[in-house]
């Protein structure tokens, strides 16, 4: 990981290019409605497309459906609503926070 706001090095110019053009990330997606989210489904805003599952399946640890998406980056914030087109109907679902599960140590 490199910290963008240290003082000049080598390359600095071009990450903040690159994290100026950088639109879509990655994020955890659980599903509201009944549906089970899979690989390539739309993601829609407002009936707008918005990005699209990379992966999703049903969790039996925590019992619910769960998905990664690939979206634009202004809607990454944790509980923004946004609906999985499954059978070409929209089905909402909230973001959420990864790691999905995280276990206990002992």
């Amino acid at each position: 990981f490199v910290k963008l706001d240290k003082p000049a090095f080598i390359g600095r110019e071009k990450l903040l290019e690159q994290a100026a053009v950088t639109r879509r990330r990655i994020i955890g997606l659980e599903m509201v409605g009944r549906g089970v989210p899979r690989s390539h489904y739309s993601v829609q805003h407002n009936g707008q497309p918005v990005g699209q599952i990379t992966s999703g399946t049903y969790a039996p640890t925590v019992q619910k459906y769960l998905a990664l998406a690939l979206v634009a980056s202004s809607l990454t914030e944790t509980g923004t609503m946004l609906d999985v087109m499954i059978r070409e109907r929209p089905v909402p679902a909230v973001v959420v926070p990864l790691p999905f599960y995280s276990r206990r140590r002992t």
